[in-house]
């Protein structure tokens, strides 16, 4: 790992713009061992003074233990005497490559050529993605605010190959002539041999005669060489992407309030937004995982009427459903998974502008409403209305679940009925004809014959009290007719 342990954009290499041809972009994540460790902590990190330890030496730490004078390569108890409140981890390769085919992943927002240059590194060829962002400081400077919101700090680098982008990135430099041999994949024996001939950047090796070169050093060198300034080819594995979201905060301390559990939560809401994004997708539905010290688990799922993709929507429900939810004791894990996915549909709007309260952003508000209440309420306690293809009215309708109605199916299929009352009694009422004057025609309704016939006479009718009252006629066994009250318009 370099010993480097502050990162900032390198804006001289993200100036320059060039047509759609390859260009590789090369991020350095300097502190990735120590930023994964930091994302086990419950609360924020920011005034922690924090260090990556490896072999009982520091190797990484944050801007905090660099203000209090800890310097990289010392030793951890001298860390320890500078600063008695240290908070130390040791290193994690593990944990760090699986970080690092996260942020892979997430780079496939901004090309489809996405590499891995381990242990903490990334290359992106966005040579046919300039004109989609903007050009290459747009690029950029979108690169380091994803990155940057998602916990990590970088350097960035752009050249015409894999290599050269990936040393300029380390070194924080654009120019390979300046890179400390440090910073190349060079071993360290091969390192060790040009400074003892006074070489101490890439820029004298490269000036140095190819054959003398291979005579002193072996094959590989020379090849390393080539790949570096484009003389051979040099292919790339591509990433390929994972089809679900999974992804886990192993904590350094078990969290005994479930409110605290509201900060890894929050974490994880937004690396799921950021994953959507990527790939334009939307979660119907997300489980969040809580496993306790002594290995009880508890899951909370969180449902939407339409598929969300914002940070703000995943954490805002799942803290409205959190208040009804209880946790096991002493949570030493906290993990969150998607694989209930859509793809987003593109929104249109209209040329003309809609009437208040009519349109997408109707459609938007009340699944809105739908999705707080669901959360507030439980899945079980909101319904709604749907239709049924039956004449017979009392079973024209049926009750679902509320998030089924804005489901894949659409919005219900509007008929070509006769107008029906909006309020219908739970049964017909016997009631005198005498009582009522008949408005219009009489609609025939006479079908059922397989589980409950029914053959009725059905009129809009007004009440005496000025009511207008929906009635049907049906013929008796004896041959005579009985009126039946069978609802009410509004």
């Amino acid at each position: 790992m370099v010993g480097a342990t502050h990162a900032s954009p390198v804006s001289p290499v993200c100036q320059r713009t060039r047509p759609n041809s390859q260009l590789w972009l090369g991020v350095h994540l300097p502190t990735l061992g120590l930023e994964v460790c930091l994302r086990q902590l419950a609360t924020d990190a920011t005034d922690i003074v924090a260090v990556l330890v490896e072999d009982s030496r520091v190797i990484a730490m944050n801007d905090v233990a660099v203000s209090a004078g800890i310097m990289p390569g010392c030793s951890l108890a001298t860390a320890v005497g500078i600063c008695s409140e240290l908070a130390s981890f040791p290193r994690d390769a593990n944990a760090e490559e699986t970080r690092l085919h996260f942020l892979a992943e997430m780079a496939l927002r901004f090309t489809s050529h996405v590499s891995l240059a381990e242990p903490d590194g990334l290359l992106l060829e966005v040579g046919r993605s300039l004109r989609l962002f903007g050009g290459l400081a747009a690029l950029c400077e979108e690169v380091e605010a994803l990155y940057r919101e998602l916990g990590h700090e970088l350097r960035l680098a752009t050249a015409d190959t894999p290599l050269a982008a990936t040393v300029l990135a380390r070194a924080g430099t654009s120019s390979l002539q300046a890179v400390p041999l440090a910073c190349t994949h060079l071993d360290l024996g091969a390192i060790e041999r040009f400074a003892n001939m006074g070489v101490m950047r890439l820029g004298q090796v490269l000036a140095l005669p190819a054959a003398e070169l291979g005579q002193r050093f072996d094959p590989e060198l020379l090849a390393y060489l080539d790949r570096l300034v484009g003389r051979v080819p040099d292919p790339q594995d591509l990433l390929v992407p994972t089809e679900t979201f999974a992804s886990v905060v192993h904590l350094v301390s078990s969290v005994q309030d479930g409110n605290a559990l509201l900060f890894p939560v929050r974490r994880l809401a937004g690396e799921l937004a950021s994953w959507l994004a990527s790939r334009r997708l939307g979660a119907s539905e997300i489980i969040w995982t809580f496993t306790a010290l002594h290995g009880e688990e508890a899951s909370l799922a969180v449902r939407f009427a339409r598929p969300r993709s914002d940070a703000g929507a995943l954490f805002d429900h799942t803290r409205l459903s959190f208040e009804e939810f209880r946790p096991p004791s002493e949570v030493m894990s906290v993990s969150l998974k998607a694989e209930s996915l859509r793809l987003l549909k593109t929104v249109t709007r209209p040329l003309l502008p809609e009437a208040p309260g009519a349109g997408i952003h109707a459609d938007s508000a009340a699944l809105e409403l739908v999705d707080r209440l669901a959360a507030r309420l439980g899945e079980d306690a909101l319904h709604g209305i749907r239709m049924v293809d039956d004449h017979r009215p009392e079973r024209a309708w049926g009750i679902r679940h509320v998030r089924q109605i804005h489901g894949k199916g659409g919005r219900p299929r509007q008929g070509t009925l006769p107008v029906r009352p909006i309020w219908l009694l739970p049964a017909p009422e016997p009631v005198r004809r005498g009582d009522f004057t008949l408005l219009g025609e009489c609609e025939r309704i006479e079908t059922g014959w397989w589980d409950g016939a029914v053959a009725r006479d059905y009129f809009v009718a007004t009440a005496r009290d000025g009511r207008q009252c929906w009635l049907f006629r049906e013929e008796r066994g004896d041959g005579k007719e009985r009126w039946l009250l069978h609802g009410y318009f509004a």
